[in-house]
């Protein structure tokens, strides 16, 4: 049995090798196109990194004076809680840190970046609305791996408290009304 294979064109150099330049000029596109989105991104990327080595600065200088001040007297036990501050933007977080007695802000930094607080009754971390940053948390676990933190503050502004409460109140009320219940406003 005889098996009959199509004719094939002659093999042409010519365009052999015009198909090569033309993967060739594809192969050089992209490693240009690669190396200039890599350029265009190196800016940024260093700022970024620049924000967080400084916010971590910030941190370390703030857990040296949290440090200092948790050591106790002679014959006393004292550990200094740390607060996590939070709420919206505009609701009173630094306002409230700020006056209170004795709290001071240990290194400030910019505005919308975390800042820190410290009183003789707690070290506070005041977190900008929107994700906290991941550095932070991890220098926060590293330095008190048991209980990096105490608990959290939340700060709301009075009136969206009780626009909140509002529907609580009503189904309390109601309630009262059902079972008998008085409540002591």
């Amino acid at each position: 049995m005889r098996l009959d294979l199509p004719d094939l064109p002659a093999f042409d150099p010519a365009l052999a090798l015009a198909a090569l330049a033309v993967l060739a000029a594809l192969a050089v596109s992209a490693l240009l196109l690669v190396r200039w989105l890599r350029r265009r991104d190196r800016p940024a990327a260093r700022a970024a990194r620049q924000r967080e080595r400084a916010l971590l600065r910030r941190f370390q200088a703030f857990a040296r004076a949290a440090a200092a001040a948790e050591r106790p007297r002679p014959g006393e036990r004292h550990v200094l809680p740390w607060w996590l501050v939070l709420g919206p933007t505009g609701h009173g977080k630094s306002a409230l840190l700020t006056a209170a007695p004795r709290c001071a802000e240990i290194e400030p930094g910019e505005a919308g970046e975390p800042r820190f607080f410290l009183a003789p009754t707690g070290a506070f971390i005041e977190l900008p609305a929107g994700d906290p940053p991941p550095a932070l948390l991890r220098a926060l676990r590293r330095l008190r791996p048991r209980q990096p933190l105490s608990g959290a503050l939340v700060v709301l502004r009075a009136d969206t408290v009780a626009d909140a409460l509002a529907p609580i109140r009503e189904q309390l009320d109601r309630e009262t009304d059902v079972y008998g219940i008085s409540v002591i406003d």
